[in-house]
């Protein structure tokens, strides 16, 4: 599905009939009416991106951890934009388990400086979601690889011909379409049915059950390793 695709479909269900009657047949006059929505949706996304069920995950070898000379931190630069990370594993070399980091918030990450420049196994991270760099500490002192599980971030779009990424819920694509349609209503003060709030909220539990779900598969290094992690939820 493309952007402007859900976009259509929102004004449909909020204000297309009352303020547009019709959007234009012209494709270049349709669309130009449709990109006039592109910052709203990339508003909303900003709020209800991480609800999307479906997780993303990278491996990097702790040979490509650099070095912040004026932090006194090592770091890794991330191939993938996340909107949240939620579990960072650590498995070195010659072993068949992974050491789980900690996560930190930034003024703890970065409060004691000694501890920052120590070469031992990787205990702690910080994930700057503006940089998309992963910062860690210990550095690592052996050879291995890092797992990193996350939600990709959904935009920013420019364009109404963009396509969604790959990774979005079917689900969560129905629930998107209601949220920004009641996102629209509530921009130009038009009304928005109860029938319509009801499937809204319908929607909303489904993506719910599918982050309750989905996770449970994050299981690596061919389930030699259990993490507790039944009835959690993550990343919402």
């Amino acid at each position: 599905m493309n952007i402007g695709e859900l976009i259509e479909g929102a004004l449909y269900l909020s204000i297309k009939d009352r303020y547009f009657n019709a959007l234009p047949q012209d494709q270049t006059a349709k669309d130009e009416i449709l990109e006039g929505f592109i910052p709203d949706l990339n508003q909303v996304l900003v709020g209800v991106g991480k609800r999307n069920p479906a997780y993303s995950s990278e491996s990097i070898s702790s040979n490509d951890v650099l070095l912040d000379d004026k932090l006194s931190v090592s770091y890794i630069d991330l191939e993938k934009k996340y909107l949240t990370i939620f579990r960072v594993e650590f498995l070195y070399s010659g072993s068949s388990y992974s050491i789980t980091l900690t996560r930190l918030g930034m003024n703890d990450f970065f409060s004691n400086s000694s501890v920052r420049t120590v070469s031992s196994f990787p205990a702690f991270y910080n994930y700057n979601v503006f940089s998309d760099k992963l910062y860690l500490y210990p550095t690592p002192s052996v050879t291995g690889e890092f797992n990193i599980f996350g939600k990709e971030r959904i935009g920013p779009f420019t364009a109404v011909d963009e396509e969604f990424p790959d990774f979005m819920s079917e689900t969560f694509f129905l629930y998107l379409e209601y949220y920004f349609a009641k996102f629209i209503c509530s921009q130009y003060n038009a009304p928005w049915q109860a029938q319509k709030e009801d499937l809204l909220r319908n929607y909303a539990k489904l993506v719910g059950s599918e982050n309750n779900i989905a996770y449970q598969e994050l299981s690596v290094n061919d389930g030699k390793f259990t993490m507790p992690i039944r009835n959690v939820r993550i990343g919402l």
